[in-house]
């Protein structure tokens, strides 16, 4: 495999998204991946710690049986453990880092814009609960720049850049939608408050229309699981869909943007205006997204293509989503974890000491 997309530790596995050498996407799974630890010599090796104390390497066996050995030994005096213990990490650097730089190409990975607009009834949707129909989903994908909207009521007007599937009903479409993804099965979603409002919404959707079996089909690997995080001291409720990272715009543009300064808002009206000099199809005649969907449905339809679009050109402008490849790749990291801190840092101090046979705690 010539770079890999993605990394995830299922169990005992750990499954792999890549593109191999000949510019093909490849799937594996390694079911016999044996993580190493170290533990303290009595006798010289070529390995030190940091405290120049001999140490030598030891596998516990498999990642299962390396977490218990971990677990047994953690509170026993005088009995340390030392290496890379975040085992997928530790698998990238194996495979990935015979030389010092990834080769990674842009143009082979697939990030697709998302967007999503619901009934709102009863006000805003409510995300854990899904209360709210699905009426439009737009994707754009960020190479060939082709627009796909899916919608529940046809669509008359003048955007000859998308490609429009009307269904008569949201199961119809949702099950469309999800075919598409597992044919397409990009390797990053991104969008405005995608990774808090728009997957976590469309996966408990699909789980009150289909069920839990249909909502795993969202993932390459059939695996979707909840993930809440923490972030401004708030804890966000979201879904981590095994295969496919999230790389969601808004904290792209929280954390990377600070060229622009700080912002009196983050909402896609502003950030476009502050970016591009261009803002969200204004609907201000209709006084509300409920009005602008029930009297003017082909605006409401092109209001959807729009966000989808501004996210976008907002990338093509400041290039954040090739600026945290550029980091995920240098770390040895996935996309996600570019949003923290400690997994880039530990990754990339892990490596540069075990190149010198120095091992880490």
């Amino acid at each position: 495999m010539k770079f890999y997309t993605n990394v995830q530790q299922w169990g005992n596995s750990l499954l792999v998204r890549g593109v191999n050498d000949d510019g093909q996407r490849v799937m594996q799974r390694h079911k016999d991946f044996s993580p190493t630890l170290y533990l303290r010599s009595q006798n010289p090796t070529q390995f030190k710690t940091l405290e120049g104390q001999y140490v030598e390497d030891f596998k516990p066996g498999s990642i299962k049986e390396s977490r218990e050995f971990l677990e047994e030994y953690k509170e026993v005096e005088n009995f340390k453990v030392y290496g890379q213990t975040q085992f997928l990490y530790q698998w990238i650097s194996d495979n990935f880092y015979q030389q010092e730089e990834i080769p990674f190409d842009t143009k082979q990975i697939s990030v697709i814009s998302l967007d999503i607009e619901t009934e709102t009834e009863y006000g805003f949707p409510n995300i854990q609960t899904a209360n709210e129909g699905i009426l439009l989903i737009t994707i754009q994908d960020s190479l060939t720049k082709n627009l796909i909207t899916w919608g529940t009521r046809p669509y008359t007007g003048k955007n000859t850049q998308v490609e429009y599937r009307y269904f008569e009903n949201e199961a119809d479409m949702l099950r469309d939608w999800i075919k598409w993804l597992n044919e397409f099965k990009p390797d990053v979603i991104t969008g405005w408050n995608t990774r808090f409002f728009d997957i976590p919404y469309i996966v408990n959707r699909i789980k009150n229309i289909g069920g839990e079996a249909a909502a795993n089909r969202l993932s390459p690997w059939k695996l979707v699981s909840e993930r809440n995080i923490m972030v401004g001291g708030r804890m966000n409720y979201g879904y981590d869909i095994t295969g496919i990272q999230q790389a969601d715009y808004l904290e792209l543009f929280r954390k990377f943007g600070y060229s622009y300064g700080p912002q009196e808002s983050y909402r896609l009206d502003h950030i476009g205006y502050v970016v591009l000099g261009d803002r969200k199809l204004s609907f201000e005649e209709h006084g509300s997204l409920l009005d602008l969907y029930k009297n003017d449905y082909q605006k409401f339809i092109d209001y959807n293509i729009k966000d989808v679009q501004l996210v976008d050109r907002i990338d093509q402008k400041m290039g954040l989503i090739n600026l945290v490849f550029t980091m995920a790749y240098k770390a040895g990291v996935n996309v996600t974890d570019t949003f923290g801190t400690t997994a880039i840092w530990e990754s990339i101090i892990y490596r540069r000491l075990q190149k010198n046979n120095i091992i880490s705690p």
